[in-house]
């Protein structure tokens, strides 16, 4: 289903370094030099990664009863581990021979954190979302209308963010009361949204969307939560 091309690291782990001409660096704002000395956790999140060879590996049984087809969607899909991309670009998905790539430097997820766990969560956490935004995208198309648009955010980012939230979505506590400020300043600017007409400021709103934090997506952290709540009444 899914391939992975682990020649960037299986070099870098050798301490050959990139070569700097590269095609995907082309395409991801060019090379930014490394350091040479961090094979460890290159190999060690390389071969946490092999997982996805099958996908999903959180949530698996909602994930493949909602995506039946999920082989077919993700076949010729491959996946690269690599170093030296530009910071604060830790991962996406490229097209080389007409064929995706979902590319994810390694080395900016082990700058995250410190701790082990937390960076393997993180690359399930990218890897998750990169690769069901792909599937939705094959699934629905994205509108130009801005209030279309935030509707759409609502049913297919929430979804993306629910199934790549944790492992398992029948143990997420979103209605832990250091959820509810969250949850409600997300719905209340979802009905703030609706009733924006003027075209700057949608603007401004779309651009917040694609640039912002995690909290800052509004329809997004808001068609999670309603994830969340359809799970808690109806299973």
């Amino acid at each position: 289903m899914i391939s992975i091309d682990t020649s960037c690291i299986d070099a870098y782990l050798k301490r050959i370094l990139p070569d700097q001409d590269a095609w995907y660096y082309k395409q991801i704002g060019g090379y930014h030099p490394v350091s040479d000395q961090r094979q460890e956790v290159c190999d060690y999140l390389c071969k946490e990664l092999m997982q996805y060879e099958s996908f999903p590996v959180w949530n698996r049984e909602l994930t493949r009863f909602l995506f039946q087809d999920v082989a077919e969607m993700l076949q010729g899909l491959t996946i690269m581990p690599i170093i030296g991309s530009a910071p604060y670009l830790d991962a996406g998905i490229i097209s080389h021979h007409e064929k995706p790539v979902l590319w994810i430097d390694l080395l900016h997820i082990a700058d995250y954190t410190q701790r082990v766990k937390e960076m393997c969560y993180i690359l399930h956490n990218l890897c998750h979302m990169h690769l069901l935004r792909y599937m939705m995208g094959k699934c629905f198309s994205m509108p130009n209308d801005y209030h279309k648009l935030l509707a759409y955010r609502f049913f297919t980012e929430g979804f993306v963010l629910y199934l790549s939230w944790n492992e398992d979505h029948s143990r997420y506590v979103f209605d832990a009361p250091a959820y509810a400020k969250r949850k409600q300043r997300a719905f209340a600017m979802v009905e703030a949204a609706q009733h924006i007409e003027e075209a700057d400021l949608q603007k401004q709103i779309l651009h917040t969307l694609t640039n912002g934090d995690l909290w800052d997506r509004f329809p997004d952290v808001a068609g999670m939560f309603f994830c969340a709540a359809l799970y808690q009444e109806d299973g």
